[in-house]
Parts: structure tokens; C-alpha cells; sequence
């Protein structure tokens, strides 16, 4: 099953990414409901649209994540999440930074990376604990990166890399 997340749907609300299977992802058109493109995929967990409406980024349930041309579908390039083993079923979460200049990276298995949209480069690694996020947001000036869980929510300042924030809470939803 996918993520459930808000940016599957184009910022300018005419463009929808659905999982047709465990090993591909459509590209829908709001508009004439017509698939527009389809994208080879393996176990898709997150689909999300850029604000400016040229990328789509997928995580996957296999500790690794793909930019691709969002007119095209063409794949531009591919992250893996954790380099160090293997997993199916890791889940890996993808956010994209509300400049569509950078995308966050995270599954139950390592480090969160921040890394840079267009060429793919990682931007920096944050010390994130080791367990899937529920939530993944960017300040407004990108400059934050709030990460919730079950039972907390962190903060972590992108220019240092560090975390700033940190609230315990039981019933966080």
C-alpha cells in the first residue's frame, strides 16, 4: 500500500500520481482523466509533486528514491537512502522543500538525507532516530525541517544540521 499524502495531487491541482501496481506509478490527468504517462517502479511508498511542478520524487519500500521529469516521466536519478543493506518494506518517506530546490529522505533504516533536487547530490545527512516518521514538513523559507512521530516531534536546522527542538507527546497525531 502507499503513503497517504497530499502532494500525489499537482500543486496546481490538474495532475495525480496512483500506484497501478507494486512495480508502477501513473501520472493522471485531473482534467480529461487520461493517464498521461506510467513510471517503471518498484514498491512506490511516496509520491509527491514539486511546487513548481517539474519533478516528481517516489520513495520506495526499498531504501531508495527516484526524481523524474514530471511532463515526461523520464527518470532523472535515483538516492538510496541507506547504502550500508537491502530491505523490502523500509518505507521509504520523500519531502520536497517548498523551493523544489531540495528533497528530504527517510526510512525506519539510517539517517535522514537532505539532498539537491536537480542533480541529485546530497545536501547533508541529519542524526534522526531510526524509526518512520509519520510527517514531514520545511519550514516556509526552507530553512527548517520538523519531522513528528507517534510520540515526539523534532526540529532539525538545516544550516547546521542539528536538531533545535524536541517535545515529547504522547498523544501527538
Amino acid at each position: 500500500a502507499a503513503y497517504n499524502d497530499n502532494y500525489t495531487v499537482s500543486y496546481n491541482g490538474e495532475k495525480l500520481l496512483t500506484k497501478m501496481a507494486y512495480n508502477k506509478v501513473g501520472c493522471v490527468s485531473l482534467l480529461t482523466m487520461d493517464t498521461l504517462f506510467t513510471i517503471p517502479f518498484d514498491k512506490a511508498h511516496t509520491m509527491n509533486f514539486s511546487p513548481d511542478g517539474k519533478y516528481i520524487v517516489i520513495g520506495s519500500s526499498k531504501l531508495f528514491a527516484t526524481v523524474f521529469d514530471a511532463e515526461t516521466g523520464d527518470s532523472l536519478h535515483t538516492v538510496r537512502t541507506n547504502g550500508d543493506f537491502d530491505c523490502d518494506g523500509c518505507k521509504t518517506k520523500v519531502c520536497i522543500s517548498n523551493d523544489s530546490k531540495m528533497v528530504y529522505t527517510m526510512s525506519n533504516k539510517g539517517a535522514g538525507i537532505l539532498w539537491n533536487i536537480k542533480s541529485g547530490k546530497i545536501i547533508k545527512k541529519l542524526k534522526t532516530p531510526e524509526k518512520s516518521t509519520d510527517n514531514i514538513l520545511f519550514s516556509q523559507n526552507n530553512d527548517k525541517l520538523l519531522l513528528s512521530f507517534s510520540d515526539n516531534l523534532k526540529i532539525y536546522d538545516l544550516n547546521t544540521g542539528r536538531e533545535s527542538f524536541s517535545q515529547e507527546n504522547k498523544d501527538l497525531d
